[in-house]
């Protein structure tokens, strides 16, 4: 990574000036690239620099806030709005549907009382008094509710706030080999035609940095959270922080799918809670731990 995270605050509030939902925005700004939205845990994987001197530069801004505002801001303000919708819903159906039938009714007690009136029935006056009270304050209870719904669902984001800036610079020469692209693709398209084979249903979050690459999901509700590892052939592997502390925060939820001869002949091992069954070296250089017996210490089955 060559760039900057800017993190950001941003709130959306209702028509009635309430607070409809707050987040915190983490937003990476490439030295060349456009900006895109990062999990805030990618601080997880990156070393402090050994220099604390303030930056001499600072990203464009305008672009970072014109980029969150018409983009990622707008998304969580039509995630709010569909609760709020879904809210005003139920408000309609049981609030204003319970309201007009109170109101209903009261009108027809009122009717009654005019016609047994005509009809010489003595009516007190106090009795007829306190019904058009009781409809009189239905009416205003319907007409806040209503205008509670209608100023509920009008959301508006107020402008975001900087809350802090990070340089980000590429790891001196030789410090760390990339992961190599089609190894990662065969690894992950194994481990998740397995999920698929299982009866479970994973989506792709890899790109997400959540320190896990799949999240797959069971017909029963149980989830799993898993890593995914591909190797051309075998050999130790590398987990960053954010991995390794996902998989101790996480525990039996968290897998480790480990893909062998990923080009040749594609051999999946799964552990259940590696960061329990594993031990693992942490290379401060690199910010990586490191695994190196995953097949010595557990066999070669996998481990559920």
């Amino acid at each position: 990574m060559d760039g900057f995270l800017v993190f950001l605050s941003a709130e959306v509030k209702d028509g009635l000036g309430r607070i409809a939902g707050k987040r915190m925005f983490a937003v990476y700004v490439p030295a060349r690239g456009e900006p895109r939205t990062i999990n805030p845990s990618v601080l997880w994987d990156l070393r402090p620099a050994e220099s604390t001197e303030p930056l001499d530069e600072l990203p464009d801004l305008d672009r970072v806030m014109d980029f969150l505002v018409t983009g990622p801001l707008q998304e969580f303000r039509e995630e709010l709005l569909r609760e709020r919708q879904r809210e005003a819903e139920i408000k309609r159906k049981y609030g204003l549907r319970s309201l007009e039938r109170l109101i209903m009714e009261s009108e027809a007690k009122l009717v009654d009382y005019e016609l047994r009136r005509a009809m010489g029935e003595e009516i007190p006056e106090p009795t007829i008094l306190n019904e058009m009270r009781q409809k009189e304050e239905l009416l205003e209870r319907k007409r806040k509710l209503e205008e509670e719904i209608s100023r509920g669902t009008k959301l508006l984001p107020s402008m975001p706030e900087v809350l802090g800036i990070i340089r980000v610079i590429p790891a001196p020469g030789g410090e760390y080999v990339p992961p190599d692209p089609e190894l990662e693709e065969i690894g992950m398209r194994v481990a998740m035609e397995y999920e698929r084979s299982q009866g479970r249903t994973p989506r792709d979050v890899s790109a997400e940095n959540r320190g896990y690459d799949i999240v797959s999901t069971a017909p029963d509700g149980s989830v799993r959270y898993i890593e995914v590892k591909a190797k051309a052939r075998t050999g130790p592997i590398a987990l960053t922080p954010n991995e390794w502390f996902m998989a101790r925060r996480m525990g039996d939820d968290y897998w480790l799918y480990i893909v062998e001869n990923a080009r040749t002949s594609p051999k999946l091992h799964r552990i259940r809670n590696p960061a329990q069954r594993l031990e693992a070296e942490e290379i401060r250089g690199v910010v990586r731990y490191i695994v190196r017996d995953w097949h010595i210490a557990y066999g070669e089955g996998d481990h559920a």
